[in-house]
């Protein structure tokens, strides 16, 4: 296709009987799928913005220009490129341009194997799908057209193999067929970022920048922040992620340019990032807790700060527990309304151990501070074990209301949820702690750190079984954006 929009491009050689296929493109891919003359085109997008899509389309483009000729696509793993394939690429493609005239898994046109994923055209291209796992198997000597689809994740010396390869062809001549790499990725603080300053600085790169708003293909509704038409998803995102999650995935908004830019994040090790004490540590009472919520949300609006707990759960309070030994942990919660827009206030009022192991003591414990009526959300992990599973029964012969997933949430997603919490990506805070009150929850919210393997690492005293509990908590019933989904189980009596 020429920049005009007319359709048109150089050819190698001639075809007989071609005929037009029309693929559709939101305007920021048209620009970019225009280009034949940038050597590199490297794109920046966020989470939705259609990036993998445009690679795609690309790479459909890449194939009708080169009969005869090797084409080549990079993904961090094989199991990648084999989503590539299925889900992105072989849509795109008229079934009889494979060279078995079907494209059906296992024939001649798409081999499939363990060591092996290749698509062979009618008229002689062919693509070979890379790991970037053996960097030395992004070696492509001769190819004229190479995909990295998300290139941050790819080593760099995987990612240099192959573009060398495509430099040293010898059809770069003019009037030949013109080399050309793209990339696309989500920008990401450290080596990557470096490397997407050296493209900026490297004539032979063009660097472009999609967002989720230049994505046609998604569904919409007015957005009262920005004031302009955006993905639902969006919307939803702000609300449930992390606010340094969320412009990482997502970005930063643009109010000049109606867009989202892309944002690094700087990883510090820290686990609960967005906790800041001055903003998240409350002293809470009975009497006092109204008044403190309209402060702080500066909102004199009917229903504002009232205890919704038993409105919502039919509960005194919810109780996240955790029965990793040693010691039992339990965190108690009280759910606040806030103004319209904002999530539901959670206020961490209180906290419970058992040294002993004991979950008889724990309820009973539980009890004598008046949360018998509490409904308790408890760590997943020990329903499969023996031991854990008469743990649940003993908490609901004390007439415990007892809830939680069928399985626990993945760490990640547990960890996203409570900093979601904490402050989303719309700078809302909907989750306070009274630090006199759960003094080991406080300190386990500031000293988790992630250790070498990214795991949490371990608190002396058993501190880090207190954010556990408030994880399981937190997650069942607020779970991030993106999270995994999870039968529900309950043993309400």
């Amino acid at each position: 296709m020429q920049a005009d929009g007319s359709v048109g491009g150089w050819v190698q050689g001639g075809i007989s009987g071609a005929r037009v296929h029309v693929l559709d493109a939101s305007p920021a891919q048209f620009e970019v799928l225009c280009d034949d003359v940038a050597e590199h085109i490297l794109v920046i997008g966020s989470r939705g913005s259609g990036k993998s899509e445009l690679g795609a389309r690309w790479q459909v483009k890449r194939i009708a220009m080169s009969p005869r000729r090797c084409l080549s696509l990079l993904v961090a793993k094989r199991k990648k490129a084999r989503r590539f394939v299925e889900k992105k690429l072989l849509p795109l493609l008229p079934h009889d341009w494979l060279t078995d005239g079907g494209g059906n898994k296992g024939r001649k046109g798409y081999r499939k194997s363990q060591d092996e994923i290749a698509l062979a055209f009618r008229h002689g291209c062919m693509i070979d799908c890379l790991s970037a796992k053996v960097v030395d198997d992004a070696r492509a000597d001769d190819q004229v057209g190479a995909l990295i689809d998300e290139t941050q994740l790819c080593p760099s010396e995987a990612r240099e193999n192959l573009i060398l390869s495509g430099r040293r062809s010898k059809e770069a001549a003019v009037g030949q067929l013109k080399i050309q790499t793209l990339e696309t990725a989500t920008l990401l603080a450290g080596e990557f970022e470096e490397y997407l300053e050296r493209a900026k600085a490297d004539p032979t790169y063009r660097v472009c920048e999609l967002s989720v708003t230049d994505n046609i293909h998604l569904e919409t509704t007015f957005d009262p922040v920005t004031g302009v038409e955006l993905p639902a998803a969006v919307l939803w995102s702000r609300m449930h992620s992390p606010k340094e999650r969320f412009e990482q995935e997502v970005g930063v908004w643009d109010p000049a340019a109606k867009r989202f830019r892309p944002k690094a994040w700087k990883q510090t090790g820290q686990v609960y990032f967005a906790l800041d004490a001055a903003t998240h540590f409350h002293g809470w009472s009975v009497e006092g807790a109204e008044r403190e919520i309209r402060r702080f949300y500066s909102n004199a609006s009917a229903g504002v700060g009232g205890d919704i707990t038993a409105e919502r759960y039919r509960s005194t309070a919810l109780v996240g527990v955790c029965f990793d030994p040693s010691p039992l942990a339990a965190v108690v919660a009280r759910v606040y309304r806030t103004p319209a827009g904002v999530p539901d206030l959670v206020w961490v009022v209180d906290e419970l151990d058992q040294a002993n192991n004991d979950v008889t003591a724990l309820g009973r414990a539980l009890q004598a501070k008046r949360y018998g009526n509490a409904t308790l959300i408890p760590d997943a992990a020990g329903r499969y074990g023996e031991g854990g599973q008469s743990s649940v029964d003993l908490l609901v012969e004390q007439r415990f209301s007892v809830h939680g997933p069928a399985r626990n949430a993945y760490e990640r997603d547990r960890q996203n949820a409570v900093n979601a919490k904490l402050r989303n990506g719309a700078d809302q805070v909907s989750l306070w702690i009274d630090q006199r009150r759960c003094p080991r929850l406080a300190s386990a919210l500031r000293r988790q750190l992630l250790g070498a393997n990214g795991k949490e690492c371990v608190l002396e005293g058993g501190e880090d079984h207190f954010a556990l509990a408030l994880g399981y908590l937190v997650s069942y019933y607020w779970p991030a954006a993106g999270a995994q989904s999870a039968k529900r189980v309950g043993y309400a009596v």
